[in-house]
C-alpha cells in the first residue's frame, strides 16, 4: 500500500477529506496515458495525489495473502476494518472510521451501490471482485461528496480492474480451513488494435462458527457458501468494454423467534457492464448494473436494484488554473418486498449533477476549489444540493506536505428507508438527505 508522506494533514469539515495533489504542467497531464485517480478529477498521476489517498497495487495484492477484497483493505489501510454481518453470513464488508453505509464504491469509476440498502447496511459484497482481476485499489477516507456526490460521506473506494496487456492465461486452485476452496481460471488474447480477456471464479466454504447466543447457550453456524463469477473484457486503443455476472448462494443458522433455530437460505445475483472512452482531454463513461437479493425461506422476500450511469468530463486550462469539468447522470430503479404478504414496492429516481474542480498555484501554495450541484428527481421528494469543497496545500522540498481542507457531505436515503411497509419495518417517505 502506497501513501504519499506527509507531516501535517489537517481537515476542517463536518466530514472532511476531499483531497487533491500539487500543481504540475498541463503538458504533463495531457500526455500521460489516462488513469483513474480517486482523490482528484484534475490529476492523472498517482505521484501527484497527496497523503489522504491510499493505493494498493497489483504487486501488493499478490503478496498480501488475502482471500478477498474486504480482507485486503482491512490488512493494508489504517482505519478500514472488515465486517462480516450475521444477517448475510458470508458477505464481505468494510467500515471506514466506523461508517459502513455512506461509503461509495466505484468500479472503474462507476458507482456500484444498492438503492434499497438498510440503514447501517453495506451496499457492496467485496467477494464479488476476484483479486486477480484488480490492477489497483484507491481509497480516500473522509467526505468525497464534492467530487462524487451521494454516498461518499464516509469515503470512496475505487476498484480499478485489469485490462488485457499480453496473451496468456492462469489456472489457480486454493484451499483452506472450514472446507474453503477457490478456483480461478483466466485467459487473454492481445492483438494490434484489439485485446480480449475472459475469467471464471468459483468459491466454496463449509460449516463454520457464526455466532453464540447467550440466552439459549447455543452455537449457530454458517452451513455452506457457493459463489460463481464470470467476466469478459474487450479493449481497443482508446476504449474498454467490461461485463461481469455472478451468483452467490448460502445457508446459515440463527436463533429463532421467540425460541428455537431458524434456517436461513439466501441468494444474490449481480451483473455489471461498463464502457469507457478516453480522448486527449475528455472522456465518456457509461455503465449498467443489476443486483438481486432473495431471502428464500421467506416467500416473496426479495430486493432488486438496477442503475444506469453516464458521465462526460474533461480537463482544460483557464489562464494559470487547471480545471476539470463534467456532467454526471444516474437512473436508479428498485423493486422490493419483505415477503409474507407485504406489498411489492417499485420506485425510481433520476440524478443529474454538473461538477467542476479548479487548481491554482500562488507561489509555493496551491489552492483548490470544487463544486458539485446534485439534482434528484423522485416523486414528491425532489432535492437539490450544492456541495462545495476548498483546500490549500504546500509541498516542501523534502517531500512533506501541509494540507488543509473543508467540504460538505451528502447522502440520499435509500428507497427501503423511505418506503418499506412490513410487520417489522415502516419507512419514512419524508426522510431527507
Amino acid at each position: 500500500m502506497r501513501k504519499v508522506p506527509a507531516t501535517v494533514v489537517a481537515c476542517m469539515a463536518v466530514v472532511s477529506g476531499v483531497f487533491i495533489g500539487h500543481r504540475s504542467a498541463w503538458a504533463d497531464i495531457a500526455s500521460v496515458e489516462p488513469e483513474i485517480v480517486t482523490g482528484s478529477r484534475i490529476y492523472t498521476k498517482l505521484s501527484e495525489i497527496p497523503a489522504p489517498t491510499y493505493v494498493i497495487t497489483a504487486e501488493e495484492i499478490d503478496r498480501s495473502g488475502a482471500t478477498d477484497l474486504g480482507a485486503l483493505l482491512d490488512q493494508k489501510i489504517p482505519g478500514v476494518f472488515l465486517k462480516k454481518k450475521t444477517g448475510v453470513s458470508q458477505q464481505s464488508e468494510v467500515t471506514i472510521r466506523g461508517i459502513i453505509t455512506e461509503i461509495l464504491v466505484l468500479v472503474d469509476g462507476i458507482p456500484y451501490n444498492r438503492s434499497s440498502h438498510l440503514a447501517d447496511g453495506a451496499a457492496v459484497d467485496f467477494r464479488s471482485f476476484p483479486l486477480e482481476n484488480i490492477e489497483r485499489v484507491e481509497v480516500v477516507k473522509g467526505g468525497g461528496s464534492a467530487l462524487y456526490g451521494s454516498m461518499a460521506a464516509g469515503g470512496v473506494i475505487n476498484i480499478i480492474t485489469k485490462k488485457p496487456e499480453k496473451s496468456g492465461g492462469m489456472i489457480l486452485a486454493e484451499a483452506g480451513a472450514n472446507d474453503w476452496r477457490r478456483y480461478y481460471v483466466s485467459g487473454n488474447a492481445v492483438g494490434y488494435d484489439l485485446s480480449a480477456g475472459i475469467w471464471y471464479e468459483r468459491i466454496e466454504e463449509g460449516r463454520r462458527r457464526l455466532l453464540y447466543d447467550e440466552v439459549s447457550k447455543n452455537r449457530f453456524e454458517s452451513l455452506e457458501y457457493k459463489g460463481d463469477g464470470f467476466g469478459l473484457v474487450l479493449r481497443g486503443s482508446r476504449w474498454v468494454l467490461r461485463a461481469t455476472t455472478g451468483e452467490n448462494r448460502y445457508k446459515y443458522l440463527t436463533p429463532g423467534y421467540p425460541y428455537g433455530t431458524d434456517l436461513n437460505d439466501e441468494k444474490k445475483e449481480y451483473r455489471r457492464y461498463s464502457f469507457r472512452y478516453d480522448a486527449d482531454s475528455w472522456y465518456l463513461l457509461t455503465g449498467y448494473d443489476t443486483q438481486r437479493y432473495e431471502i428464500l425461506q421467506n416467500e416473496g422476500n426479495f430486493y432488486e436494484d438496477s442503475a444506469f450511469t453516464a458521465e462526460l468530463g474533461g480537463r482544460s486550462t483557464m489562464g494559470e488554473a487547471l480545471v476539470a469539468w463534467g456532467l454526471f447522470f444516474r437512473y436508479e430503479d428498485t423493486d422490493f418486498s419483505d415477503g409474507w404478504g407485504a406489498p411489492v414496492t417499485s420506485k425510481n429516481r433520476n440524478n443529474l449533477a454538473p461538477f467542476m474542480e479548479a487548481s491554482y498555484a500562488v507561489g509555493d501554495w496551491v489552492a483548490n476549489l470544487g463544486l458539485r450541484y446534485e439534482i434528484w428527481r423522485q416523486d414528491s421528494n425532489d432535492h437539490d444540493e450544492l456541495i462545495p469543497k476548498i483546500s490549500i496545500q504546500r509541498q516542501f522540498a523534502n517531500g512533506n506536505i501541509f494540507y488543509l481542507a473543508a467540504s460538505r457531505v451528502f447522502a440520499m436515503p435509500s428507497f427501503y428507508e423511505m418506503y418499506v411497509e412490513s410487520a417489522w419495518s415502516m419507512g419514512n417517505p419524508d426522510l431527507k438527505p
